[in-house]
C-alpha cells in the first residue's frame, strides 16, 4: 500500500467524520459529541487512510452501543495529538481484548 503523505488539518478531518456519523447516531437514539481542545492540529499523513480509521472508530462505537452516548475528544500535549472515542456500551471483556485487532475479531457477544 502506498501512502500519500501531505500536511493536513487533523482537527478538520475529525470534525468532518463526526458530522458524517451524526445521522447514524441520531437514528439509533445516541448522543454524539465532539470536544476539541484549542490549538493547531496540523500533521503529516494520508488524509484518506486517516479518514477511514477515524470513521471506523466512530462507526464501531455507534454500532456496538445500544443506548447512551458516543464522545469523540481531540486534544494535544506538546507534539502529541490524542484522539479518543468513548461510548457508554458495556465494554470489552479482558478475554476478548486479545482478539480485538485480529481479522474477524468480533466475539460472540459483540452485539450485546
Amino acid at each position: 500500500m502506498t501512502y500519500e503523505q501531505k500536511p493536513l488539518d487533523f482537527k478538520a478531518l475529525v470534525e468532518q467524520e463526526v458530522e458524517k456519523q451524526k445521522k447514524a447516531a441520531e437514528d439509533k437514539g445516541l448522543a454524539l459529541t465532539l470536544g476539541v481542545q484549542p490549538g493547531a492540529y496540523t500533521i503529516h499523513g494520508d488524509a484518506g487512510q486517516l479518514s477511514h480509521a477515524v470513521l471506523n472508530l466512530i462507526d464501531n462505537a455507534i454500532k456496538y452501543t445500544p443506548n447512551g452516548t458516543v464522545a469523540v475528544e481531540l486534544s494535544k500535549k506538546d507534539a502529541t495529538i490524542l484522539l479518543s472515542v468513548k461510548d457508554s456500551g458495556i465494554g470489552v471483556s479482558a478475554q476478548d481484548k486479545d482478539h480485538i485487532f485480529t481479522e474477524g475479531g468480533r466475539r460472540e457477544d459483540s452485539l450485546k
